[in-house]
């Protein structure tokens, strides 16, 4: 998904380019004859991988659990490189979103133009996908076609909500909007700063910037809890901004550091 593109109108396009399923009518059966119940488990395997990506289009959890059961594989990417987890990725649906990652979804599987699940889901906004996906391991820098990162896609977010102008009333919906912004990026450090802490490599430069970004973004969120003019809402909005394009900055040179030691 290109950033910035309306998450509904991608979730359409993402469903209507499923192909449907074909089942070919099996040799020798006729309507008298139990022979086409009888599939193998091969068989019925490969007809549950063939209709995963629809149904978890339509967010049935008990149906992709069943898929799931007869032999359906997640990993089973289509035409344009996306699995089921893309789709459900997109929806925010976190249950599905969990149990596909726990039947062997790939949650760093790229399509073709470079999206993995967590860029759909940071370009959606779907906070709970998010966190799922990141605490099964996606690789936190992987970028798109275009270099977007999760960060950049989150600083696109930021870019499309508009300035409230000063009559306005209270822009609630706006603060929220933000808040969610907050949240995503608040789940990408922590579990950056996890991770790295975990590294046995002893980058103190790069943990101690991913440290000092999280106390940064837990002061602005502060900061906005107690916004209650559209004034300073819209200051919080332009310092989130600010602080999110400087966090890209500083992770790139930090990414370029880390590349340069193990090298």
């Amino acid at each position: 998904m290109a950033a910035g593109g309306d998450p509904n109108e991608e979730l359409k396009r993402l469903e209507h380019s499923i192909t449907p399923l074909y089942v070919p009518k099996m040799k020798g059966a006729t309507h008298r004859s139990r022979s086409h119940f009888a599939i193998d488990y091969t068989g019925k395997a490969r007809i549950a991988t063939r209709k995963l990506p629809k149904i978890v289009s339509e967010g049935s959890y008990d149906d992709v659990y069943e898929l799931l059961k007869q032999g359906a594989d997640p990993r089973e990417a289509d035409s344009k490189g996306r699995t089921p987890l893309h789709f459900a990725a997109c929806r925010g649906d976190i249950g599905v979103v969990q149990i596909l990652i726990s039947h062997g979804a790939s949650v760093n599987k790229q399509d073709d133009i470079g999206n993995t699940p967590l860029h759909l889901a940071c370009t959606a906004g779907h906070v709970g996908a998010i966190t799922a996906l990141l605490r099964a391991g996606t690789d936190l820098m992987a970028a798109d076609r275009r270099g977007n990162t999760p960060f950049h896609l989150a600083l696109s977010r930021l870019r499309l909500i508009d300035k409230t102008p000063s009559t306005a009333p209270f822009p609630l919906h706006k603060k929220r909007q933000i808040e969610n912004i907050v949240d995503m990026l608040r789940e990408y450090l922590v579990l950056r700063a996890e991770n790295d802490d975990d590294d046995d490599e002893g980058l103190n430069t790069g943990k101690t910037i991913k440290h000092s970004n999280i106390g940064e973004l837990e002061r602005l969120a502060g900061q906005l809890t107690l916004s209650d003019t559209p004034e300073k809402v819209d200051e919080v909005h332009s310092l989130l901004e600010n602080f999110t394009n400087l966090s890209i900055q500083r992770l790139e040179a930090a990414a370029d550091k880390h590349s340069q030691i193990k090298s």
